[in-house]
């Protein structure tokens, strides 16, 4: 973690603490660095971003405050799977069609 000199509230996303678990899969260096990073943001980040509350409840396990960590998940909420007999209409009447990936997407028809 390198973080260059700020007046601004230091803010880091932490993704997992996998090289602390699992030292064996990192190199010597990596896990020294990544703990230096993580003993940064434990002392100096005024937030912590993420992306699961297993992510969460480790980096709490390490001694980080709960109140600064904010879980963002990596993904959006999907829709429901079948859409009702009301919104297929809607969508026909104003145009929108479905592409291969599923995606909505109105007047293209990308490849």
């Amino acid at each position: 973690l390198a973080v260059p000199p700020s007046a601004a509230p230091l803010v880091v996303t932490i993704n997992d603490v996998a090289f602390l678990r699992h030292p064996e899969t990192f190199t010597r260096h990596g896990v020294r660095f990544h703990e230096r990073g993580l003993a940064i943001a434990r002392r100096e980040a005024a937030a912590i971003i993420v992306p699961s509350q297993f992510t969460r409840d480790e980096l709490v396990r390490e001694g980080f405050d709960a109140d600064r960590i904010h879980c963002v998940p990596l993904a959006v909420h999907l829709p429901e799977r079948f859409p009702s007999v009301e919104t297929c209409d809607q969508r026909r009447r104003r145009g929108v069609r479905r592409s291969r990936g599923g995606a909505v997407r109105q007047g293209w028809q990308g490849v």
